[in-house]
């Protein structure tokens, strides 16, 4: 069993090799990724804490004791998130079930930390049942099935508003691409000047084939997309940030396919 917890890209041009799919070794049914997404910096800070507990435990966990200390009220927030830590790597059942009902209390402070728990707790519990060695990714905007989800945003060029016909040109060309390469188009919105998606890709295909594709294909009538865009699995970007992002910033480099780390 391994985890990818660092799948992610941010670009402000294209530029995405051709062999991302030879990234990926082995049968796509080896991979699995996590439905629910999850704050990137927080799934490192997990990752983090969960090698300080392998290393202080050498995974002698004592299952019951750290679930009636997980729900006693005098425990501490930081002994929970440890104790969340601990239970996550037990193969039992009634670990699973105590960090499911954990989980569904939606506490204020360790709800994200507790998804991840489930999250990691789930799949040490499939690994046990499988002969597979399965390799499971989680990202800031998770996925389903073997399907990656992203957020990518297309710029019109030289800011100038997009017409009628332009908007339409994109809305086709963005499902049509997605749809081709066997995705999902969940969310679209066309701005005056730029243009949001969130979409569901397969895990064997690169969102530089798609997004290549809608910029091209869109350019054939009018040539009125910048080459310039915004794609990441990290997070789905507010306006205000889509704004900010599109301003020159010369001394500001956003992140390429590089930030891809198997």
């Amino acid at each position: 069993m391994y985890f990818y917890t660092n799948l992610f890209l941010n670009m402000k041009k294209r530029g995405l090799p051709n062999n991302f799919e030879g990234k990926l070794n082995g049968e796509l049914e080896n991979y699995k990724i996590f439905e629910e997404g999850t704050n990137v910096k927080l799934q490192f800070e997990y990752e983090r804490i969960s090698k300080l507990v392998l290393q202080k435990s050498k995974l002698v966990f004592n299952v019951d004791e750290d679930i009636e200390k997980l729900f006693a009220v005098e425990t501490g927030t930081k002994s929970k998130r440890e104790l969340l830590v601990r239970l996550s790597f037990s193969d039992e059942v009634k670990a699973y079930r105590a960090l499911e009902k954990f989980a569904e209390k939606k506490d204020k402070v360790l709800n994200d930390w507790a998804t991840l728990a489930l999250q990691r707790n789930r799949a040490v519990i499939e690994s046990s049942l499988s002969s597979n060695n399965t390799v499971f990714i989680a990202t800031g905007l998770g996925g389903s099935g073997r399907l990656l989800r992203y957020f990518f945003v297309v710029f019109s060029k030289g800011k100038k508003n997009f017409s009628f016909l332009q908007k339409d040109i994109i809305k086709n060309e963005v499902t049509h691409s997605i749809e081709m390469n066997k995705g999902i188009c969940e969310e679209l919105e066309i701005q005056d000047t730029f243009a949001t998606c969130l979409c569901l890709v397969p895990l064997n295909i690169s969102p530089d084939k798609v997004l290549k594709a809608v910029i091209e294909n869109s350019n054939l009538f009018g040539n009125f997309l910048d080459e310039k865009i915004i794609a990441t699995n990290t997070k789905k970007y507010s306006l205000e940030e889509i704004i900010d992002l599109a301003k020159p910033k010369p001394k500001r480099k956003l992140g390429s396919i590089d930030d891809f780390d198997f």
